[in-house]
C-alpha cells in the first residue's frame, strides 16, 4: 500500500503569504513543484497553491500574465471556435505577476455557453510596442 511519506518532498518548500504570486509560479516551475503550501507569520499553513488557480471566489476561467513593465492597455478578447468575439476585457496593466477571473459572461452580460474558446492577450506599451498571447480554454459549469 502507498502511503504519503513515500510519496512526498522531503524538504517541503513554501512561500509566506505576503510573496508575490510571481515567487510561487517561478519556485513551482523551477521545482517542478504541483502544490507549494503557503504559511503565516506563526509558521502555520494558511493555504496552498496549486497549477491551477481557478478556485474559491472565482467560478469561471483564471488568466494568468505576467509583465516585465507597466502596459499602457492590456486586453483580453475573447472568441468562439467560430471565430466569433465573446467578450473583450480591459486588463490591469501594472508590472508583475498579474490574476484576472472571467466569471464567464459575454459583452451583453450573458452567461457563455459551455465549450472551447480561444482568447488573445494583447499587451501595449507606453511607446506603443504590442505583445500578443493566443490560447484555448474550456469552459464547463
Amino acid at each position: 500500500m502507498l502511503r504519503v511519506k513515500d510519496v512526498m518532498s522531503r524538504e517541503v518548500r513554501t512561500v509566506q503569504r505576503n510573496d508575490q504570486l510571481g515567487v510561487a509560479d517561478k519556485l513551482m516551475k523551477d521545482e517542478r513543484i504541483r502544490h507549494l503550501p503557503v504559511i503565516d507569520e506563526s509558521g502555520d499553513v494558511c493555504a496552498v497553491v496549486s497549477q491551477r488557480v481557478q478556485g474559491t471566489g472565482c467560478g469561471g476561467q483564471v488568466f494568468q500574465y505576467e509583465l516585465s513593465s507597466s502596459a499602457r492597455k492590456v486586453e483580453l478578447l475573447i472568441l468562439s471556435v467560430a471565430g466569433r468575439r465573446i467578450a473583450s476585457i480591459d486588463l490591469p496593466g501594472q508590472a508583475g505577476y498579474n490574476v484576472f477571473c472571467w466569471d464567464g459572461r459575454d459583452s451583453q452580460g450573458h452567461s457563455a455557453a459551455t465549450g472551447v474558446y480561444f482568447y488573445r492577450i494583447k499587451a501595449t506599451d507606453p511607446t506603443g510596442r504590442t505583445l500578443t498571447r493566443d490560447g484555448r480554454m474550456i469552459r464547463s459549469r
